[in-house]
C-alpha cells in the first residue's frame, strides 16, 4: 500500500511534464514557421543560378519563366557561324530547326536556386553533394541537316597535302611552295555546335574541327638547296626503245626524290618491284646461253649512274653490287646491278642538310644530278684503276642452218678486268689534306666473243665430202672460253647473278 501512494505523484509529474513539452513546440513552430519557410523555400532566384552561362538576377519564379521564355524564343532566331581562317559560313536558325524543353529548364532552374541557399546549401556542402548551378539549354535540332551542310563546306576546305616542289630551269633553281593537308572532321565540329547552341551568347561562332597535316616535304627543307653537288651521265643504247618504258619509269619514280640528313635511300625499295612487279616491262629468255628466264633492260643503268653520282658527291655509299661482267653504258667499278630482295643500291645522307635527286633524260643520254647546300660541297675526284685484265675467248656455235664454210661474228668479245675505284676528298681533317679512301675491288668476267659457224664437213665411203648432220662440234682450234678464278671482289654475291637483269648479251 505505502509503495503505490508513493508513485502517484511521480507519474503525475511526468505527465504534466510532457504536456508541456508538447506545448512549447507547438508555440514554437507557430512562431518560427515564416523564417523556416523562408530559409528552406527561398523566393527569388539565386544570382548563382547561370542558364546558358548568362545571370538572370534575383528574380521570383513567374519572373523567372517569363525571363526564361523570351530568352528561348531569341536564340530560335539566331544561326550559327562557322569559320576556318579566314573563311565563313553561315548555318541559319530555319536549317537548325532548334526546339527548347522550356519546361524542363525552368524547373532545373528552381531546384538549382533552392538548393544553392539558406539551409540547403549548408546541408548540401556538409554532404559533399553540391547542385549544379549552370543550366545549359536543352534543346532538339536537326542534325541531319547541319551534317548535310557541313559536308558541303568540307568540299571548299578539304586537301591534300603537297610538297614543297623544286625544279631546274635554264640551270636556275626554282620552288612550289608546299601545302598543309585539311580534312573537315564533321562530328566533332557537329559537337562544338551543340556547345555553342547550349549558352546564351549573343552570337553562336564556331571554329571548324580540322585536322591539318603538313607534307613530307616543306619549303623551308627545299629553301636549303642552292647548288649542284655532283652529276653522272650514261649514254642511252643504240636501240633505245627496248629500254624506253624501263628508263621513263625509273626516271619519272627517282626524279624528285629528297633525302633527308641522316636519312638512307634504297633503290630497291624506292623504285622496284622489278622483276615481281608489273611496273617494268619483261622479255623471255633472249639466248640459249642465259638461263634468266626474263629480262629487265635500263635498271642496272639507271642504279649505275645514281651510283656514279652520289660516289662523286661524297654520299656514304652503305649497299653496292658489281655485275659479273662489264657493262657497255659504264667504266667497270662505277656499275650498280640490283635484284629484287638480293642485291641493292643504299646511300646515306651523312651531311648536315637534304639532298635532291634531279633524274633526267636529255639527248640520248640519262643524267642523275644531285643538289644540295653549299655547306655540303666536297671536293671530290674518283678514279678507278685497273689492276688486271683476263682477254675473252671465243665461244664458237653450230648452226645447221648455214653451209660449212659459212661464219658469222655474233657478238665481239670484252676482255675482263679487276678493276679498284678510290676517292680522293679534300679535307683539313687529315695531315696530307686529302682524304683517299678504296672504295671498291671489282671482278669483272670477260665476255666472250660469240661465233657461229655451219655443220663440218663429213667424208663418205666412196672418198666424197659433204655437210653432215647437224650437231654441235667444236673446231680444235677454237678453244671453250674458260673463265679465271674470282678474286676477292667487295659487296658481290656471285649466287646471286644468276638471274641477274643487267648481264643480258645481245641475241645474234
Amino acid at each position: 500500500m505505502e509503495r503505490s501512494v508513493a508513485r502517484m505523484p511521480e507519474r503525475s509529474f511526468l505527465f504534466a511534464l510532457y504536456l508541456i513539452i508538447v506545448l512549447l513546440s507547438i508555440g514554437l513552430t507557430s512562431l518560427l514557421a515564416n523564417p523556416l519557410s523562408a530559409l528552406l523555400a527561398p523566393k527569388q532566384l539565386s544570382p548563382a543560378v547561370k542558364v546558358g552561362g548568362l545571370s538572370l538576377g534575383a528574380l521570383d519564379a513567374d519572373q523567372v519563366k517569363v525571363r526564361l521564355h523570351a530568352l528561348l524564343e531569341a536564340a530560335k532566331q539566331k544561326p550559327v557561324r562557322v569559320e576556318y581562317g579566314e573563311k565563313r559560313w553561315t548555318i541559319s536558325a530555319q536549317q537548325l530547326g532548334i526546339n527548347y524543353d522550356e519546361q524542363g529548364m525552368y524547373e532545373d532552374i528552381l531546384y538549382a536556386s533552392v538548393n544553392s541557399q539558406g539551409i540547403k546549401k549548408i546541408w548540401n556542402s556538409w554532404t559533399n553533394e553540391p547542385v549544379s548551378t549552370q543550366i545549359p539549354f536543352q534543346f532538339t535540332w536537326n542534325q541531319e541537316a547541319a551534317i548535310e551542310t557541313l559536308q558541303q563546306i568540307a568540299k571548299e576546305v578539304d586537301q591534300q597535302p603537297q610538297n614543297a616542289a623544286f625544279s631546274i630551269q635554264g640551270g636556275q633553281i626554282r620552288y612550289t611552295p608546299h601545302q598543309i593537308g585539311r580534312e573537315l572532321s564533321v562530328d566533332e565540329t557537329v559537337k562544338r555546335m551543340e556547345v555553342a547552341m547550349g549558352t546564351a551568347q549573343p552570337e553562336w561562332t564556331v571554329v571548324l574541327a580540322v585536322k591539318e597535316t603538313p607534307p613530307s616535304i616543306t619549303g623551308d627543307k627545299l629553301e636549303q638547296i642552292t647548288t649542284q653537288l655532283a652529276q653522272a651521265s650514261t649514254a642511252l643504247p643504240a636501240d633505245y626503245k627496248t629500254v624506253q618504258k624501263n628508263l621513263e619509269t625509273l626516271v619519272k619514280r627517282l626524279n624528285g626524290t629528297l633525302l633527308a640528313s641522316g636519312s638512307m635511300f634504297s633503290f630497291t625499295k624506292k623504285l622496284g618491284p622489278f622483276v615481281t612487279g608489273e611496273d617494268y616491262m619483261t622479255l623471255p629468255t633472249a639466248h640459249p646461253l642465259t638461263e634468266t628466264g626474263g629480262v629487265q633492260f635500263g635498271i642496272g643503268q639507271a642504279a649505275s649512274t645514281l651510283y656514279e653520282a652520289a660516289l662523286r658527291s661524297g654520299l656514304e655509299i652503305r649497299e653496292r653490287h658489281s655485275h659479273l661482267q662489264p657493262q657497255s653504258y659504264t667504266t667497270p667499278g662505277l656499275d650498280a646491278a640490283v635484284w629484287d630482295g638480293q642485291l641493292d643500291l643504299k646511300l646515306v645522307n651523312t651531311f648536315s642538310h637534304p639532298v635532291y635527286i634531279d633524274a633526267k633524260i636529255e639527248q640520248n643520254r640519262l643524267f642523275i644530278r644531285l643538289y644540295g647546300s653549299k655547306e655540303d660541297v666536297r671536293q671530290t675526284e674518283v678514279r678507278v684503276e685497273n689492276v688486271e685484265t683476263f682477254p675473252a675467248n671465243t665461244v664458237v656455235l653450230v648452226d645447221g642452218q648455214m653451209h660449212s664454210y659459212e661464219q658469222m661474228d655474233a657478238r665481239p668479245g670484252v676482255s675482263g678486268v679487276l678493276a679498284q675505284v678510290f676517292r680522293f676528298t679534300k679535307t683539313d681533317k687529315v695531315p696530307t689534306g686529302t682524304k683517299q679512301e678504296l672504295v671498291s675491288k671489282d671482278y669483272y668476267r670477260p665476255i666472250p666473243k660469240v661465233v657461229y659457224i655451219g655443220p663440218p664437213q663429213t667424208q663418205t665411203e666412196n672418198g666424197q665430202t659433204g655437210e653432215g648432220t647437224i650437231g654441235t662440234e667444236r673446231p680444235a682450234d677454237i678453244p671453250l672460253q674458260q673463265t679465271p678464278a674470282e678474286g676477292n671482289v667487295q659487296g658481290q654475291a656471285p649466287s646471286a647473278f644468276e638471274n641477274d637483269p643487267n648481264v643480258i648479251p645481245p641475241s645474234p
